[in-house]
């Protein structure tokens, strides 16, 4: 069974990329899942909620969506929540979503092999309440957000990388071509039966492009480093 449904527009204090948390629930029980979701609205947590009661319309989902937040309900009727974290994880990279275990009393054990497989927390069912569904939910989004901080972080090095390697190719040819030039003529003028004056005149044409090319490679990246550096500043508040 694959289920959605929109609960009402509350305040709460997540960050303005999660005003309202994309949620999949994976449970068995048709009345547990109405229960989160309804607990989910009492705690001030504003969501748009998928539901999936066994791992197969678990999978389908996650192939139809993106998702912020996962639940995923230990107890199945013939697998394990911790098969569908498996599969979830073998899906989606950890910054994409954050995924909270629901587990029976007496199953600490699996809430820890939950975390180890890549769960953000984990909840127990018989002592759930708004307070704990609301920290829970709080500190595993704050731990998405910073993820997603870090993710973005090493692609945007990547990139600079990247970037200053092209050009410094780009220098190196640049440099090779011109210098070649100006030696090539040096050599020539030696030789040569022209006027000084248009030999000098001809190598200096040449150091005035070489100086070109080094001050728009030093210019690029200045520029490229200035950006790097101002993405790493802290952010003031509301940033």
């Amino acid at each position: 069974m694959l289920a959605t449904n929109t609960a009402p527009q509350t305040s709460n204090s997540f960050r303005p990329a999660f005003t309202r948390l994309r949620v999949l629930i994976l449970d068995d029980s048709e009345l547990d899942r109405l229960r989160l979701i309804r607990m989910c609205d009492r705690a001030g947590i504003a969501v748009e909620t998928v539901e999936a009661s066994d791992l197969k319309t678990f999978s389908d989902a996650l192939d139809q969506s993106a998702f912020d937040l996962v639940f995923v309900d230990y107890l199945l009727a013939e697998e394990t929540g911790l098969q569908a974290v498996e599969v979830l994880r073998s899906r989606i990279d950890p910054a994409s979503c954050a995924v909270i275990m629901l587990v029976g009393v007496g199953r600490i054990q699996t809430a820890v092999e939950a975390i180890r497989k890549g769960c953000s927390d984990y909840l127990l069912k018989e002592e759930l309440t708004t307070a704990t569904l609301r920290h829970s939910v709080d500190a595993a989004i704050e731990q998405l957000c910073s993820q997603r901080e870090a993710s973005k972080e090493s692609t945007l090095d990547a990139a600079l990388e990247r970037t200053v390697g092209q050009n410094l190719n780009k220098f190196s040819r640049s440099m090779r071509s011109l210098l070649s030039t100006t030696l090539l003529r040096t050599a020539r003028a030696r030789e040569s039966t022209m006027p000084k004056q248009d030999n000098i005149d001809q190598i200096e044409d040449d150091c005035f492009k070489i100086l070109k090319v080094l001050s728009d490679f030093h210019a690029d990246t200045v520029s490229l480093l200035e950006r790097s550096a101002r993405r790493r500043l802290p952010k003031g508040p509301g940033v």
